[in-house]
């Protein structure tokens, strides 16, 4: 085994260029970290904002299909009036 008294410097300027690595590392490494939590983030707004969606989507396709009911129960009882149309505001009662 040798050892070497007098480098010139040379291990400290290696130790040093070391320790910058590993701050640099430490940095980029929590930088990767509050970039995956902001995508989490957003992901789970989206999420929310999507079952949002949904939701009124559904309450609207619900509406609709009652109103597509009504409209086919009461369909038969307007399809003639006694003008013969099948939409006729006097036939229907409406006053103006």
């Amino acid at each position: 085994m040798s050892w070497n008294l007098w480098d010139g410097g040379q291990s400290k300027a290696n130790v040093s260029v070391a320790k910058a690595n590993v701050e640099k590392a430490k940095e980029g490494y929590a930088q990767a970290i509050e970039t995956v939590e902001l995508q989490v983030q957003e992901a789970y707004l989206n999420l929310k904002a999507a079952e949002q969606k949904i939701q009124s989507t559904h309450a609207a396709v619900e509406a609709g299909q009652e109103d597509f009911r009504i409209k086919n129960i009461a369909l038969p009882l307007w399809s003639r009036h006694e003008c013969g149309c099948t939409r006729c505001r006097n036939c229907l009662g409406y006053s103006a």
